[in-house]
C-alpha cells in the first residue's frame, strides 16, 4: 500500500501529459487543451493559446489523456537512453 502511495507522487512528479483528441475516422491529434465553440471544437497546441486547430465537434469521439512517463535513471556509460514510454488514460466525455 505504502510502495503505491510512493509510486503515485514520483510518477506525478515527474510524468507530463498531454490531450489526446480521437477523431471519428481513427485518427488522433495530441493537442494541450480544448474549447468547445458550439458546432467546431478548438485544439490548442500550446498553453498560451498562440497555436491551435478548428476541428468539427462531431468529428471528435471522444478525449484521452496521454502520460508520457520519464526515461528511467540509468547510468550513461552502460546503456543508451531510451525513449519515453506513453500510457493513454481516457477522459469522461
Amino acid at each position: 500500500m505504502v510502495l503505491c502511495a510512493v509510486a503515485t507522487l514520483v510518477l506525478e512528479r515527474h510524468a507530463t501529459a498531454a490531450d489526446i483528441a480521437v477523431l471519428t475516422n481513427g485518427f488522433t491529434i495530441q493537442h494541450d487543451h480544448h474549447m468547445v465553440m458550439g458546432s467546431m471544437t478548438r485544439l490548442f497546441f500550446s498553453t498560451d493559446d498562440s497555436s491551435f486547430t478548428d476541428v468539427a465537434t462531431d468529428e471528435i469521439a471522444g478525449f484521452e489523456k496521454e502520460l508520457v512517463l520519464p526515461n528511467p535513471t540509468t547510468r550513461p556509460h552502460h546503456r543508451k537512453a531510451r525513449p519515453r514510454r506513453r500510457v493513454l488514460i481516457p477522459l469522461p466525455t
